[in-house]
């Protein structure tokens, strides 16, 4: 596999360029910040010049720092120059949910879906389209796999990530190995308000030190039902990083939910109400479900399990195409590339376990807009003294020309 995705990134490196003078990228970036009537600091607009210029590039922004901001002008820019698409992709669908209000008119699927559409001949790609990856510090070997046999070749590829979250599952840590090799742009600057108290929390534990109290940042009881009052009560959805602890709170902030008049299910023994939250853990093609979307149980009558999707669509499933998607509760979660920046509150439970050090601590604090409870079964200091776990590497990028 990682021969394959070495092969596929350098065809694409070794692709004809298109380039562009830089008073031509400029001119027509000036043109769409006045017709938008949008502000770009000069970090961002030379990322824009950075991905139109180059074949296979990264862009690396953390919180607040206009990530989205940038691939609209991207977008808008790249167009205007080549009449050219621009798809953006990412491993889970709460990401594309997450992004659709930020970003504007651009075709938005994950990975597996532009796989599915790209067969069915739903998107038709022209010849330099640009791809862009969001959340590609989680990208992983099967996904990039997955990606590499698509035989997408004419395509420019922007590889969009924060390289302080965690790497994706398996060997490798790919983003961190393409900011090394291919043109890379950095965002520095957090000057989206909204996110500046995330981003300052997430900083403080990325320098080894614990967030402050603030209007931004609680710490909360380190106890399972205090957890799940208070994520009931606020809405916050909850991040631990132990199976045992996420399986509790699901129950315990289900139970709460729970009222006499709500439509019953059962699914391998356990039970599901009207209003239960879901995410599904696999794909399925033909019901246009996939690995990372999240859903409502609203109701089940003779014509199936009805569902509400978080993308606005309604779905009726039999019973064994509801097992065949692997639904399992949402309230709270472990495997945090189900999640993106979507919540405006969370509750991050720092617990005894291996995956919990600095690197998870960061991710989960980024993934909030607004506020972040903390929960200590373990004190902070010593998540942040922990070495991070080592990983078996793989070079998954070109080898460097001499």
């Amino acid at each position: 596999m990682e021969s394959k995705i070495r092969q596929y990134l350098c065809s694409l490196e070794l692709n004809p360029k298109i380039r562009f003078y830089e008073y031509e990228v400029f001119e027509q970036l000036d043109l769409y910040k006045t017709i938008n009537n949008v502000f770009l600091t000069s970090e961002q607009a030379s990322a824009v010049h950075f991905a139109i210029n180059n074949n296979v590039s990264c862009l690396v922004g953390g919180v607040g720092t206009g990530t989205t901001e940038v691939i609209n002008a991207i977008n808008w820019v790249y167009q205007s120059l080549t009449g050219a698409s621009t798809i953006v992709a990412a491993l889970n669908n709460e990401t594309i949910e997450c992004v659709k209000g930020a970003i504007g008119n651009l075709a938005k699927c994950t990975i597996a879906m532009l796989q599915s559409e790209i067969a069915s001949e739903k998107i038709k790609l022209r010849t330099v389209t640009m791809l862009i990856i969001q959340e590609s510090s989680m990208l992983g070997v099967q996904d990039l796999y997955l990606l590499s046999k698509m035989n997408l070749n004419d395509l420019k590829v922007l590889f969009v990530g924060d390289k302080n979250k965690l790497a994706g599952t398996g060997y490798g840590n790919f983003f961190k190995q393409a900011i090394s090799y291919f043109p890379t742009s950095k965002l520095t600057k957090v000057y989206v308000d909204e996110f500046k108290g995330i981003a300052q929390a997430a900083n403080f534990v990325l320098n080894g030190n614990r967030p402050k109290p603030s209007n931004t940042i609680k710490f909360i009881k380190a106890d399972l039902d205090a957890i799940a009052e208070y994520a009931h009560e606020k809405n916050a959805m909850v991040i631990c990083s132990l199976n045992e602890t996420v399986d509790k709170l699901n129950a315990q902030i289900q139970k709460r939910k729970v009222r006499a008049d709500l439509t019953l299910v059962t699914f391998f023994g356990k039970p599901i109400y009207s209003n239960d939250l879901f995410v599904f853990t696999k794909n399925n093609y033909q019901l246009k479900i996939f690995d990372g979307q999240f859903g409502t149980f609203t109701t089940k009558d003779s014509q199936g399990i009805h569902m509400k999707l978080d993308s606005g669509a309604n779905a009726i499933l039999s019973y064994e195409e509801f097992v065949s998607v692997a639904p399992k509760l949402r309230y709270a979660v472990n495997d945090l590339k189900y999640l993106s920046k979507g919540f405006d509150k969370i509750v991050v439970v720092n617990e005894d376990s291996p995956a919990c050090n600095a690197n998870w601590l960061y991710t989960a604090i980024t993934l909030a807009r607004k506020r972040v409870a903390l929960a200590e079964f373990v004190s902070i200091e010593a998540t942040l003294s922990k070495a991070e776990m080592p990983r078996v590497t793989q070079r998954l990028v070109p080898e460097l020309s001499n």
